[in-house]
Formats: C-alpha cells, structure tokens, sequence
C-alpha cells in the first residue's frame, strides 16, 4: 500500500488531529486515513449528483462552474 508524507503541518493541527483521534480510541494515523476516505467518498458523491443533474442540460460542464458547485455544497455536507 502507498504512504504520503504530509509536511509543514502547524503544532494547533497536529494537537486537534490527536485530541480527535483519543477522542475516537484511534491512533493518529487511523484518525488521519478516516478523515481523508471520507473527504474523497464524499466529494465522490457529490460529482456524481452533479454529472446526474448535468446529464438533463444540453450544454458542455464548465471545470471552473463545477468546482464552484462543490465549494458551495461542501457546507451541507460537513
């Protein structure tokens, strides 16, 4: 399995991130892998609502009109 490096992470980060994972009788790792499975699962979700919706429209996806409608979703979805 491939592991990633995540550098330059602030002191505040890295506190909240074991505070979480002790809250959640995790390791700090697992916690990390948790949060990001759900990150990428969920914006998953989202794309495929939006390529859905988009299928009933006659016009081209815009990239940067997309984008816009995941930033706008993202607070629904936290």
């Amino acid at each position: 399995m491939p592991t990633i490096t995540i550098r330059n992470l602030s002191d505040y980060v890295i506190d909240a991130l074991k505070i979480r994972a002790q809250r959640h009788g995790k390791s700090m790792e697992r916690e990390v892998k948790e949060i990001q499975e759900e990150r990428v699962l969920d914006r998953e979700l989202l794309l495929q609502k939006i390529e859905a919706k988009w299928g009933s429209i006659k016009r081209p996806s815009n990239p940067d009109e997309i984008e816009k409608w995941i930033n706008s979703a993202r607070g629904r979805w936290a």
